[in-house]
């Protein structure tokens, strides 16, 4: 069922005040939440590839060892990267994220933490598109509003159930909007927004 336009400001209103507490924590006790998600994306892995198939096309295996596998090997960095002792100590921001965030770092680094970031996921990678960049965002101490594909409606199920689950302590940190490609570029033009994740760049936002 698509998001309602109307429903967007409130939506943005939620994540913008969940960013804030949740930027204030150390990088240690965010990644406790990845750990969970990192968990139930393991548990879950060939339930999320069959939903990958039936919605793209991919052979299972593909969408198992490709989608979800990579999935959580960011998970597994990020998990890895907040185990290390130095994460947390006053240096500059783009040396203790530059690592880990990659080529995502030039649009996450300028509003970090406590920024609100939109990830518009495409069909051709919707789980691993929608996931990894939303796990970035999270880790570096972001609210994050994942817009799906609506082309593969099952994985925005699990991708919703996945991250309510992990981070259930949080509301608002971690929402899912269903909708159209329209609902998307609503969502990635709202006040609030600070950063935008997709394949094709939305206006007046950053974009990757």
């Amino acid at each position: 069922m698509a998001t309602p336009r109307s429903r967007l400001p409130t939506i943005v209103a939620r994540a913008q005040a969940a960013a804030g507490p949740w930027g204030k924590l150390q990088f240690c006790q965010r990644s406790e939440g990845l750990v969970r998600l990192r968990d139930l994306v393991s548990q879950q892995s060939r339930e999320i590839a069959r939903a990958i198939a039936r919605g793209t096309g991919k052979p299972s295996i593909d969408a198992l060892l490709v989608d979800v596998a990579r999935s959580i090997d960011t998970l597994d960095a990020c998990i890895a990267y907040a185990s290390d002792a130095r994460v947390d100590q006053p240096v500059p921001e783009t040396i203790s994220l530059l690592g880990l965030l990659g080529a995502y770092g030039p649009a996450l680094l300028p509003c970090t933490p406590g920024a609100v970031v939109c990830v518009i996921a495409p069909v051709g990678s919707p789980f691993q598109l929608a996931l990894t960049p939303a796990v970035l965002s999270l880790a570096v101490g972001n609210a994050v509003i994942v817009k799906p594909s609506s082309s593969v409606p099952r994985v925005a199920e699990l991708l919703e159930w996945l991250l309510d689950e992990a981070l259930a302590d949080f509301s608002g940190l971690a929402q899912v909007v269903p909708g159209s490609g329209a609902v998307g570029a609503d969502l990635a033009n709202c006040d609030g927004v600070d950063a935008v994740f997709s394949t094709k760049p939305a206006a007046g936002r950053v974009a990757t």
